[in-house]
């Protein structure tokens, strides 16, 4: 699954080179011809991809599997980057740096709950 990931942000990455986007927001919007829409946001800049399009995106392929799409939010993608990290040993700080999330407080309970499988006390339970 990791390498699967890597490779569709390189796809991405092309796409955008491709169209002569070299920075700005990583995810954007879609156009129904696949080309980038560019939006300017409040400070001129692109505009990034805005979160209720995520969560209608994880909400259609989620009903596309099969699976309930109300047990789904664009949140989980967040939680589970944090919780996939905790397991595979990665420091919370680095993970922080990639999911935006401000507060220790809120990102280790994510991390924790990932870290709990590698836990040699968690064999006690």
């Amino acid at each position: 699954m990791k390498r699967a990931a890597a490779d569709a942000l390189r796809r991405w990455l092309r796409l955008l080179a491709d169209q002569g986007i070299t920075d700005g927001p990583l995810f954007r919007e879609l156009s129904r011809r696949g080309k980038v829409v560019e939006r300017r946001g409040e400070e001129g800049g692109a505009k990034p991809l805005d979160g209720r399009v995520v969560a209608e995106v994880v909400k259609c392929d989620a009903q596309a599997a099969g699976l309930d799409p109300a047990a789904y939010a664009a949140h989980l993608l967040r939680s589970g980057f944090l919780t996939t990290g905790g397991r595979d040993g990665i420091p919370l700080d680095l993970l922080m740096q990639l999911s935006g999330h401000k507060s220790h407080r809120i990102a280790a309970r994510y991390f924790q709950t990932g870290a709990v499988h590698q836990n040699p006390a968690a064999d006690l339970l």
